[in-house]
């Protein structure tokens, strides 16, 4: 016999040891409780000696019934208490520790092979899909090797994700044209400097997994285990989770701590604010969301990164804002200030129509500074979104509060020209991790009115920042921000807002803790433990198969793009150096590079889900 078949047999003769034992002394109570039984008869009366044995019978039938009863589920207690310490020290023995996280942890001494996976991808404009494919070419940048894991959705998915405005992607290389032409079109606007880039192609690669759209949370899902789309050939070094809690909710597969030697997650998204929106029940989902969010970061991450403390606590968990805005930004407001153009607009607000997104609470403020000024706040809104109607139809029902709103309803970039006259961007929201939109003004230059909120720490530091804490000061902040001239930026906070300086943070912020070198038994358990309920739990089509092969990608059609953006890695001072000049980014190359995915170059994959 082999070592798990001897395991079992001694398993089992175990099991039937104590069944036995336990009927053994079962059955010596009961033959004691005949011999009294038997006794007491002989002292009766022959009177009533039918009836008492008739009672005696019952009795004694019921005292086994009992009897019975308790020593089986004695029995099955101690099996499964057995069966379950076997199978925490299997866990314990099979699972991969890894024991040198504070080496691992080190992503910039030297180039790594890092591996990016997100829940979101272009043409989808969300912050999973955006901020993720900004931070693989900025860690290119700098030497990595990095590889981009998108979810790819069936074509009924992709109408109610991308919307009817772009047509249907039949296979992954379709969507692949669109995304890298995407980045070579914005290329000229990701850095901070005014010299033109002659590239053709980003040094990243970019792997596809199944995925489904679940429109109860509003989000994509992986099909299966995500890193069966990983070639197996492809080095485990450097994990990057985008949300990890996300991706590791219907997770049923390989656990991520033991594929790669470190994982990193970053938070993104605020879920206990807008599980607790969520119906009468909303709380009690924010409860249980709270303390799952808790598991499976411990579980499936040696290092978790918060972009603010609007989050929930987290295990291993540090707070640092690894996003930064794209250097386009930052060149309109160097523009600006050196032409000394001035605002000609006043206030307005850009978000994504719906109410959690900031809405609700801009609309009581600006009742209550209607109420406190007799006058209306002028300010235009910009967005689209599920609840334009809802929120064209309060404005309208509220005139006089309203008079001056101007509801543009519909989304536009935020570098659109028409913006750029504006002087205030306000932005009341509490539900954000760190809002986008808000950097990227102070970056054009504008001056920012925000709720004192965790969310908002990181603007603190910037001089254009005007905080508030209640609704009279708001109205006095809004006001005095459209009588002040803003600061021009420093080449500090130009800094400060780029993604280069993004990427030193995550530099710091990926550092191990010094006590934490390994993951102990109970990550490793609660992982394991996790990846067994969720079998049962997990909806059916989410779930791993055992019998499952790679489903997009094999080794074969995996192409690693080499060609180097820079002719040397990026070289930037610590951010926590605030006296630190930025050192100007490395020329880029000009050789000519074909693109990995136009049609000379088009791979067809294979789906799972066809």
């Amino acid at each position: 016999l082999d070592r798990n078949e001897m395991i079992g047999v001694v398993r089992g003769l175990v099991g039937a040891g104590v069944l036995i034992t336990i009927r053994f002394i079962q059955s010596k109570i009961r033959d004691s409780d005949h011999h009294d039984l038997s006794v007491e008869e002989k002292d009766d009366s022959q009177k009533d000696s039918d009836s008492r044995n008739k009672s005696d019978e019952m009795r004694s039938s019921s005292t086994n019934w009992e009897s019975d009863r308790r020593a089986l589920l004695l029995s099955i207690g101690v099996v499964m208490s057995i069966e379950f310490v076997e199978w925490m020290f299997t866990q314990l023995r099979t699972r991969k520790r890894k024991t040198s996280l504070i080496s691992a942890s080190d992503l910039e001494s030297t180039p790594r092979d890092i591996v990016i996976i997100t829940t979101a991808c272009i043409p989808w404009m969300t912050g999973t899909s955006v901020n993720a494919l900004m931070r693989a070419l900025f860690l290119s940048m700098r030497g990595h090797s990095v590889t981009l894991m998108v979810p790819f959705i069936n074509a009924d998915d992709q109408k109610l994700v991308y919307g009817d405005a772009h047509n249907v992607f039949k296979c992954e290389s379709e969507q692949e044209v669109v995304v890298r032409e995407w980045i070579l079109s914005h290329l000229d606007q990701l850095f901070d400097t005014d010299e033109s880039f002659a590239l053709e192609s980003p040094p990243i690669s970019i792997v596809w997994y199944s995925a489904a759209y679940v429109p109860e949370f509003g989000s994509i899902f992986a099909l299966g285990d995500v890193l069966d789309s990983l070639p197996s050939t492809h080095p485990r070094d450097v994990c990057i989770l985008e949300e990890p809690e996300h991706l590791s909710w219907y997770h049923t597969g390989r656990m991520f701590t033991d594929e790669f030697e470190y994982v990193i997650g970053i938070v993104h998204t605020n879920y206990l604010a807008y599980a607790a929106e969520d119906g009468p029940a909303g709380r009690l989902k924010a409860l249980v969301l709270f303390g799952l969010n808790q598991w499976v970061c411990r579980a499936h991450c040696h290092r978790v990164i918060k972009l603010s403390n609007a989050v929930q606590p987290l295990p291993y968990a540090v707070t640092s804002n690894v996003h930064g805005v794209r250097g386009h930004f930052l060149r309109i407001g160097r523009r600006r200030e050196l032409e000394k153009c001035e605002f000609s607009k006043g206030v307005y607000f850009l978000g994504k129509m719906l109410w959690s997104k900031g809405y609700k609470e801009l609309f009581e403020l600006m009742k209550f500074y209607y109420s406190s000024k007799k006058s209306a706040l002028k300010i235009d809104l910009y967005g689209g979104g599920p609840d334009l109607e809802p929120v064209r139809s309060y404005i309208q029902a509220h005139q006089e509060v309203f008079a001056q709103t101007y509801l543009h309803g519909r989304a536009m970039d935020h570098a659109n020209e028409y913006l750029h006259e504006y002087r205030v961007f306000v932005n009341p929201s509490t539900s954000d991790v760190v809002c986008t939109a808000t950097a990227e003004a102070l970056a054009m230059g504008k001056i920012v009115v925000l709720r004192e909120h965790p969310s908002n720490v990181f603007f603190k530091q910037f001089p254009n920042t005007k905080m508030f804490t209640t609704a009279e000061h708001f109205c006095v902040q809004i006001d005095r921000a459209m009588d002040t001239v803003p600061n021009p930026l420093t080449p500090q906070d130009r800094y400060m807002l780029s993604w280069a300086a993004a990427t030193d943070r995550l530099y710091l912020a990926a550092r191990a803790f010094p006590y934490r070198n390994s993951m102990d038994n109970l990550d490793i358990l609660s992982g394991s433990f996790y990846r067994a309920v969720a079998r049962f739990i997990v909806p059916k089509k989410f779930r791993v198969r055992q019998d499952s092969k790679k489903t997009i990608q094999d080794s074969s059609q995996a192409d690693t793009l080499d060609q180097n953006l820079v002719e040397e890695p990026i070289l930037i001072d610590a951010y926590v150096n605030t006296n630190a000049e930025p050192k100007p980014i490395a020329n880029a190359s000009k050789d000519q590079t074909e693109l990995a995915s136009n049609a000379g170059a088009k791979r067809e994959l294979a789906s799972a889900a066809k």
